[in-house]
């Protein structure tokens, strides 16, 4: 962190799928690890001095990690706690086996983890799940039991503990339609605090006690006392929140990229760097076609430099693209099926096999311009191939 926006490089030495869907820091400066897990189910593990990612395997076939929350203190070397959609999982020794840590839950579909300041000594951490359920383990995750009395009946998508949590026993709970709730006696019982009718994406304790709650409506710093400021632009949804005990604060944004402030919030820069999905771009017989993030079309002709808009394929959404070097045809997978691009325009393909079904992707043949097969991955689970 310097004066003004952070510096922010790449980190992809090793990195076997970019679709990153959680994170989390153990340790810090030369014992620093960073833990990743991706949208295909891996995870990945990359160390100070170098950080270059390596696959931890032992995890393979365990499923999508939705949250990855290692434990404080003396324990962060060697255990850490894997949220995913069909429980909880926990490794003890720094990854080399993991266990199932299921046994109390009645709903297994885990949004958010949280690992006590006191674990050291505690064992104690929390879970909220999208069926409204939250539980409270006291032996590490061997067992459960529901703690959630006064949360109301909706998914929590948020944990924050305060940093002061030995003496205040603070835990806050982000809800998806409630807003933020407060716990003062480690969880037990909840009241309703700030943001009400608000969806809360994100939480985070930082300096001075301020609460950061990454809403569908905005960004909010919430004091001690309960006052809520807003930050950034009114409305923005903001989907992640980082703060430190220091000034410095992150936020990730839908559409609108990473913010950053080194001073509790006083000023915001915009983070120069595109760290949303990045387009997809393929290359066909006329250049590069590139696609969005936002389902835009171009295509460039001198390997880049310049871009030109191509005709919008569908107001319902475009989720992938595919060419072929040897061949004219452009195809898209949209919300109304599978297009192809000609002279007229985008036109449907197939338009009886893809009603009202949409097309989620598609890919060509390498051969394509020679044996023209193409296969299709539509809506409903079909898998569509056309020779």
């Amino acid at each position: 962190w310097g004066i003004g926006a952070p510096q922010i490089t790449p980190l992809l030495a090793g990195v076997v799928d970019p679709n990153i869907v959680a994170l989390a820091v153990v340790g810090r400066g030369k014992n620093m690890t960073v833990l990743a897990a991706t949208a295909t189910g891996r995870l990945l593990r990359a160390q100070a001095p170098g950080l270059v990612w390596n696959e931890v395997t032992t995890w393979a076939g365990l499923g999508v990690a939705t949250v990855l929350a290692p434990a404080p203190g003396e324990a962060q070397r060697s255990t850490l706690f894997v949220g995913t959609p069909a429980g909880i999982f926990r490794t003890l020794d720094a990854g080399h086996s993991w266990e199932s840590c299921n046994f109390g839950l009645l709903d297994e579909e885990i949004l958010c983890l949280a690992v006590a300041p006191t674990y050291d000594t505690t064992e104690l951490l929390w879970a909220g799940t999208s069926g409204g359920g939250f539980y409270r383990s006291r032996n590490g995750g061997r067992a459960w039991r529901e703690s959630g009395v006064g949360l109301p009946d909706t998914a929590v998508q948020a944990l924050a503990v305060s940093p002061d949590f030995a003496e205040d026993q603070t835990l806050y709970a982000g809800l998806e339609d409630d807003g933020v709730y407060r716990s003062t006696d480690g969880g037990e019982t909840w009241v309703p605090w700030v943001l009400q009718g608000s969806g809360v994406n994100a939480l985070a304790c930082g300096y001075g006690g301020t609460l950061w709650a990454g809403t569908s409506s905005g960004l909010f710093a919430v004091s001690l006392e309960g006052q809520v400021t807003p930050h950034l632009d009114a409305g923005l949804p903001v989907l992640t929140v980082a703060a430190g005990l220091g000034r410095e604060v992150l936020v990730g944004t839908f559409g609108r990229g990473v913010y950053s402030s080194t001073d509790s919030g006083g000023t915001w820069h915009p983070v120069d760097i595109a760290l949303h999905a990045p387009p997809v771009v393929v290359t066909s017989a006329e250049g590069l076609v590139a696609l969005d993030n936002g389902g835009a079309l171009a295509i460039s002709r001198d390997r880049g430099a310049t871009w030109v808009d191509l005709p919008a394929a569908s107001d319902e959404g475009v989720f992938d693209i595919a060419a072929a070097r040897g061949a004219p045809d452009l195809f898209a997978a949209t919300g109304s099926g599978l297009l192809r691009l000609g002279a007229a325009g985008w036109e449907p393909v197939a338009a009886d096999r893809f009603a009202e079904k949409p097309a989620l992707a598609v890919n060509l043949s390498p051969a394509y311009a020679q044996d023209r097969s193409i296969l299709a991955v539509v809506h409903d689970d079909d898998l569509l191939l056309s020779e």
